[in-house]
C-alpha cells in the first residue's frame, strides 16, 4: 500500500462530495493561520506516536489526504508512515491515501474564501509568510 499525489482541485471535489474523506494536517508550528475545514491536526514531530491511533480512527474512511505546508517532505513522509501502519493491520477495507500537491499553501491560495473548505485563514500570516 502506498500513496499518490492529488491536486487541490481534486481534494476540494472530494471534500464537497458524498465520499467520506479525512484530512490529516501534519504541519507543526506553521499550522497557525488557517487549515482545511474539519482536518485532524497531527504534527509531524509527534506523528510516529499518533499514527496507530489515526489508522484505527480512520479505518473505515475510504479517502485519507495528508498534507503539510508544501507537501514536499513532511506530508509524503507521514503518508508513507500512515500507509505502512495501515498495512500492518488486518483491515479489509480499501483506502486511498493521498498527499495534497503543493500542501496547504496551494490549497489556501485557491480556496481561502470558501468556509466549507478553509477555516481560520489569516491574511496577515499568508501575505507575510508565503
Amino acid at each position: 500500500m502506498s500513496y499518490r499525489f492529488t491536486s487541490p482541485a481534486e481534494a476540494a471535489e472530494l471534500l464537497k462530495s458524498d465520499t467520506k474523506t479525512a484530512i490529516i494536517d501534519v504541519r507543526d508550528s506553521d499550522y497557525i493561520g488557517g487549515h482545511i475545514t474539519g482536518c485532524i491536526h497531527s504534527p509531524s514531530g509527534s506523528f510516529e506516536s499518533d499514527v496507530d491511533k489515526l489508522v484505527k480512527k480512520l479505518k473505515d474512511v475510504p479517502v485519507v489526504i495528508v498534507h503539510c505546508a508544501l507537501s514536499q517532505q513532511r506530508g509524503p513522509s507521514c503518508a508513507r508512515r500512515y500507509a505502512a501502519a495501515r498495512e500492518a493491520t488486518d483491515s479489509k477495507s480499501d483506502q486511498d491515501i493521498l498527499v495534497l500537491r503543493g500542501g496547504f499553501t496551494a490549497f489556501q491560495a485557491q480556496y481561502k474564501d470558501d468556509p466549507a473548505l478553509v477555516e481560520g485563514w489569516s491574511k496577515e500570516i499568508w501575505q507575510s509568510t508565503y
